[in-house]
């Protein structure tokens, strides 16, 4: 059964090659508030300035250098078509009855209750 105690001691080494998306996203140098959801904040950030290369979220989620994920821009495109397809064959504006209340049970899965009793 050596291989397995190769195994675990070879697992032990790899925190420092994987990085730190939550501090990353979260670093108060360069978000105001990084804890709330502000999906504003993006809107009109210089991309060639270096605090809008820090904030980019591409700059960092998709890994770096050689471990950088190849399926990156395919992923990118799909959002794009996904996103575009949507809008166009679609009516999205909120409820007629106005918005649910909405109920988080936990952090991981996140449903709307009221939609859900029904």
């Amino acid at each position: 059964m050596p291989i397995y105690g190769t195994l675990i001691s070879w697992f032990n080494n790899i925190p420092p090659l994987i990085s730190k998306h939550r501090a990353l996203s979260r670093d108060t140098g360069v978000f105001s508030n990084p804890g709330a959801f502000n999906p504003e904040r993006y809107i009109g950030i210089d991309l060639k300035s270096e605090k809008g290369k820090l904030m980019d979220p591409r700059s960092f989620i998709f890994g770096f250098g050689r471990r950088y994920c190849p399926g990156a821009d395919l992923v990118e495109s799909s959002v794009w078509i996904l996103t575009a397809s949507i809008l166009a064959t679609l009516d999205v504006k909120p409820p007629a009855n106005g918005m649910p209340d909405v109920k988080y049970e936990d952090a991981i899965f996140r449903f709307v209750e009221s939609l859900l009793a029904s």
